[in-house]
């Protein structure tokens, strides 16, 4: 019996049906937050909201544990045609992939992506010494 069967009877409730979907619907209204925060203020810099949910991880360590997982809500910038693109091109091969894997490995395949991404960002961190 495969690993990934193993695993999928051990901690199966981790499983999101749909998960691609929801991130997706996150990401538009995010984008949506941040265009509306845009058009309140000059547009100079770094929109406040985006500002919190970037992976920063000189501010990780100092307590704002959020962001190992807030960085995923982060949508593309850009205009409404690449939020539109995004989403659609994501929800397809989000269902495809998982109608292919079913729910349990897309799961698992989406947290492997975060928790690599953690992962490089930290040891970037430390070698470079950069925030980003």
């Amino acid at each position: 019996m495969p690993m990934i069967d193993r695993l999928e009877r051990r901690i199966g409730w981790i499983a999101v049906p749909g998960i691609v979907r929801v991130i997706v619907a996150l990401h538009v209204l995010v984008w949506v937050l941040i265009m509306l925060q845009q058009a309140d203020s000059t547009g100079e810099g770094i929109p406040p909201l985006l500002e919190l949910l970037m992976l920063d991880v000189p501010k990780i360590l100092s307590g704002e544990v959020w962001r190992l997982g807030s960085f995923v809500l982060v949508p593309p910038l850009g205009s409404w045609v690449v939020i539109l693109f995004h989403a659609l091109f994501t929800v397809w091969m989000g269902g495809l992939l998982e109608s292919l894997w079913g729910p349990f490995r897309t799961t698992l395949y989406l947290l492997g992506g975060v928790l690599g991404a953690i992962i490089a960002a930290v040891i970037l961190y430390f070698i470079t010494g950069l925030p980003r």
